[in-house]
C-alpha cells in the first residue's frame, strides 16, 4: 500500500490518493525464480560431479587398458617363444584382474562404502609383483628404466585394503612415466619404518630424474586440475587425477605424503600407509575328498552379445563341457521348456539383456513347474557386481553370480558345489 498527498496546481492539499498493489503474485514469481535458480545450481553440481567421476574412472582404467594392449603386441611378438609368451599372457591376466577390482570398486562406490576399510590379509611382495607387471611395459615403451628394491625386513602378512594400496602406487609411478623422458630412470624403493603394536608403517619412495615441478605446480598437486607441462614441455589439458586420486586413498588408508621436486633435476615421493600386521597364512590340511567331475556336461549359455557367448564357450570345453546358445533370456526360457528333462545340467545366465532379461528368465524357470527347474545350477554372469543386481538375483533363486571378465575357476568350482549339492 502506498499513500500520497493530492494537491492542486496551487500546491494545496486537498486530500491523499491510497493505491493498494497486490504482491503476491509478485511474490510466487520471485519464489519460483530463486527456487529454479536453486535447481539450476544444484543441477550444474551434479553435472560437474557427474564429469569429475567419468573423467576419474577413465583414467583409473586407462592405465591397465594400456598396459594390456602393449603386452598384447609384446605377445604377437613371441609367438616361437613359448616361455617368454606364457610369461606375458601372465602378466596380462594380472593386468585384467586390476581393471575387475577397479569395476568392484565402483561398485562399492554405489553402495556409498567410500571408507577405504579391508580386512584383506595379503604379502606384500604379491602386490609390489602386481605393480611391476602393469608399470614395465609402459615404462619400457617409454624408454624409461624402472627398477624395484624392497629393502629388509617385512611382516609375513599385512591386513588392509589391497586394491587402495595396488592403485595408489600405480598412480604415482604413471604420474612419474608421463614426466619422464625416454632415457630417464624410475625407481619404487619399499621399507618398513616404524612398528607400533599391531601395525606397521610401511613407507614407498618413488624418485624419478623426470621434468620435475615447481613450487606453483606442487601446491596444486593433489588437486583435479590441469598439469602445466609434460615430457615435451607442451600445455597438458588432462587434469591430474591419478594423484589426486592417490592422495585421497592415502588418507583413507591413515597415511600421508610428502613430494620433492626440481624442475632439473626430477621428483621423489614418499609415501606412508598404516596397515595391520599378520602373522603367516597357515592353511589346515583338509582329508582329500574326490571332486565332480564336469566333464561331459551341457550347458545352457545365454548372453545377448556373441563374442561374450564365444567366449564362455571357450572357457566350459576346457572342461570337457559342451554348450548350446542362447541370445536372450525369452530364447533361453523356450530352450529350457521344449526341451526334455535334464538335457542341460546347467545355465549360464547373462543379467541384462533385451526382451527378456536374466532376473525374469531365472524367476520363470524356477517356477515352471517342470521336473528339473528347481534344482538345475543356474550361474548368473553380469558386467557388473552392483547391490541391486546381487539382491535381484538371489530373489530369483540364481545359485551363483559373477562378474565378467569370468575367472574360470571360480566358475569352474561354483559348478561342482553347485553339482555335489545336487
Amino acid at each position: 500500500m502506498r499513500v500520497a498527498p493530492y494537491r492542486t496546481t496551487e500546491n494545496k492539499i486537498l486530500g491523499c490518493v491510497i493505491t493498494l498493489v497486490d504482491v503476491t503474485t509478485q511474490k510466487q514469481g520471485l519464489a519460483m525464480l530463486k527456487s529454479t535458480e536453486q535447481q539450476l545450481s544444484l543441477a550444474q553440481q551434479a553435472i560437474t560431479a557427474k564429469s569429475d567421476f567419468l573423467s576419474r574412472i577413465s583414467h583409473e582404467i586407462s592405465t591397465p587398458l594400456a598396459t594390456i594392449s602393449k603386452l598384447l603386441d609384446q605377445a604377437a611378438a613371441q609367438k616361437s617363444d613359448a616361455a617368454a609368451l606364457n610369461e606375458s599372457i601372465e602378466q596380462i591376466t594380472e593386468a585384467v584382474k586390476y581393471m575387475s577390482s577397479i569395476v568392484s570398486d565402483i561398485s562399492e562406490m554405489s553402495k556409498g562404502d567410500l571408507s577405504g576399510d579391508s580386512s584383506e590379509t595379503f604379502v606384500l611382495k604379491d602386490v609390489i609383483d602386481i605393480v611391476n607387471d602393469l608399470m614395465c611395459p609402459s615404462s619400457k615403451v617409454a624408454g624409461i628404466d624402472f627398477s624395484v628394491v624392497m629393502d629388509g625386513t617385512f611382516s609375513p602378512t599385512y591386513c588392509g585394503n589391497r586394491l587402495q594400496l595396488q592403485q595408489i602406487l600405480v598412480n604415482f609411478l604413471t604420474d612419474s612415466i608421463n614426466h619422464t623422458k625416454s632415457g630417464g630412470t624410475i625407481a619404487l624403493h619399499a621399507h618398513e619404518d616404524a612398528i607400533i603394536g599391531n601395525q606397521s608403517s610401511l613407507c614407498f619412495t618413488i624418485k624419478d630424474n623426470g621434468v620435475g615441478y615447481t613450487v606453483d605446480e606442487l601446491s596444486n598437486l593433489f588437486k583435479s586440475i590441469p598439469v602445466t607441462h609434460a615430457p615435451n614441455d607442451a600445455v597438458s589439458e588432462q587434469p591430474n587425477f591419478g594423484l589426486s586420486i592417490a592422495y585421497n586413498l592415502i588418507q583413507l588408508m591413515g597415511g600421508d605424503v610428502k613430494v620433492e621436486s626440481d624442475p632439473k633435476k626430477g621428483s621423489t615421493f614418499t609415501i606412508h600407509v598404516i596397515l595391520n600386521r599378520r602373522e603367516a597364512l597357515t592353511t589346515p590340511e583338509i582329508p582329500k575328498t574326490e571332486e565332480a567331475s564336469l566333464n561331459g556336461l551341457h550347458a545352457l549359455v545365454v548372453d545377448d552379445n556373441a563374442m561374450n557367448r564365444t567366449i564362455l564357450n571357450t572357457i566350459l570345453s576346457h572342461q570337457g563341457i559342451t554348450s548350446t546358445e542362447a541370445c536372450d533370456g525369452l530364447e533361453a526360457l523356450k530352450l529350457f521348456l521344449d526341451s526334455p528333462v535334464k538335457t542341460f545340467d546347467c545355465i549360464l545366465m547373462d543379467i541384462r539383456m533385451p526382451n527378456m532379461d536374466g532376473i525374469e528368465a531365472a524367476t520363470k524357470i524356477r517356477t515352471s513347474g517342470k521336473e528339473d527347474a528347481l534344482s538345475i545350477p543356474i550361474i548368473g554372469v553380469s558386467a557388473n557386481g552392483f547391490t541391486d543386481d546381487i539382491e535381484k538375483a538371489r530373489e530369483a533363486r540364481i545359485n551363483y553370480y559373477t562378474t565378467k571378465p569370468i575367472d574360470a575357476n571360480k566358475l569352474f568350482s561354483s559348478l561342482k558345489e553347485c553339482l555335489e549339492k545336487k
